[in-house]
């Protein structure tokens, strides 16, 4: 994504949430037959600011109460936004149908309140997929066990991880890959949550994401060494005849805008050529976002493994979610390289999932016949 078009995109949602805080309380008063709504939609108004606020503010906070009060404030941007699309569908169907204004009006607050529960719901679960992918070079079978986007936090703790690790000792993979945004939030900063971690049998390897710089990736870097897990910053692993190629967080090139930039000076294409790849032996690639494959690619890799996108999360942002991202969910093929994309288990802003699901993925690499 270009500059310029990062910030048209930015400018057009900017508009949209201004027009939205204006829109939806004064739509849903006049359809209720509410009269001076002046307190219904400076309340409104509130709890959207708030929210927007929590989304960036609940990755430092620690305070409890204050916590709390984010967290509330966040699910309440995601009934914001089916809010205001199931307005959007009320103002087009109105051409069509013939509705009463308050049953409409009430239906709508409704049918948002439904999915968004129904979405909340969905978000608190996983499911393990298990991908084949034949390759070259390979003497045996190889594990993988592939978790991206936990995101511990205001909205994940103990018991997500506790699950993920019971997934890992029934299917026994030979690596898991924590491929980024493990925490969202101070609390997943917890020695006793990240210290399950011990107790996993195969070789655990970490490689960081954009949350986790937003957190305290130095302090998470730390917690997991204490605990086991390799830490991967531009690094190969060799075993079970392949190479892990564990890549840090940071952009493709220094060409393309990437609307969630890395703080990092290297890029994937200047980072890939100083690794000493063995043409060999397969090679699978460890990023969190799924960029620079392009580079991936000259540099030999066989497979990139990455998350980041959600899918797209919750349905319609899911359509502008394909826009956005060239490889957003599933198997990919780019020239000589395969790219999978995973879903990934936890969410960003509001906890919700419709339309997608959450995932962990146990990749088998198999000797290609």
């Amino acid at each position: 994504m270009s500059f310029a078009t990062y910030l048209i995109f930015t400018l057009v949602n900017l508009a949209l949430f201004i027009a939205a805080n204006i829109y939806i309380p004064k739509r849903l008063c006049a359809l209720l037959g509410i009269q001076k709504a002046k307190l219904q939609i400076l309340g409104f108004v509130l709890l959207t600011v708030l929210g927007t606020a929590g989304i960036m503010a609940a990755a430092r906070v620690t305070n409890p109460l204050l916590l709390n009060l984010f967290k509330i404030t966040i699910i309440w941007l995601g009934v914001v936004f089916y809010l205001f699309f199931l307005l959007l569908v009320y103002e087009i169907l109105k051409f069509f149908v013939v509705v009463d204004r308050k049953h409409a009006g009430i239906g709508i607050i409704v049918i948002a309140l439904l999915v968004s529960i129904y979405g909340i719901r969905n978000a608190r679960s996983y499911e393990v997929h298990e991908v084949d992918i034949p390759m070259d070079g390979l003497l045996h079978e190889v594990r993988i066990f592939h978790v991206p986007d936990i995101h511990l936090g205001p909205f994940r703790g103990k018991e997500t991880l506790q699950k993920i690790v019971g997934d890992i000792e029934r299917l026994k993979p030979d690596f898991v890959a924590v491929n980024g945004d493990l925490v969202d939030g101070m609390d997943g900063l917890d020695h006793e949550i990240l210290g399950l971690f011990k107790s996993v049998s195969p070789d655990v390897v970490f490689t960081g994401g954009n949350h986790d710089e937003y957190v305290n990736l130095q302090r998470l870097e730390q917690i997991l060494g204490e605990n086991g897990v390799k830490v991967l910053n531009n690094e190969i692993i060799r075993r079970f005849g392949i190479q892990l190629v564990g890549l840090a967080y940071m952009n493709a090139d220094d060409k393309v805008y990437d609307a969630h930039a890395s703080s990092r000076t290297e890029t994937i294409a200047s980072v890939l050529p100083e690794l000493q790849i063995d043409p060999d032996i397969p090679s699978i690639a460890l990023h969190h976002s799924p960029v620079g494959i392009r580079y991936m690619n000259e540099a030999g890799i066989d497979l990139v493994l990455s998350g980041h996108t959600h899918a797209g999360q919750f349905f319609p942002a899911t359509l502008i979610a394909s826009f956005q991202f060239e490889y957003l969910k599933g198997l990919y093929e780019y020239k000589d390289t395969l790219v999978y994309v995973s879903q990934g288990i936890g969410t960003f802003g509001p906890p919700m999932r419709i339309g997608t699901e959450g995932e962990a993925t146990l990749v088998r690499l198999i000797p290609r016949k």
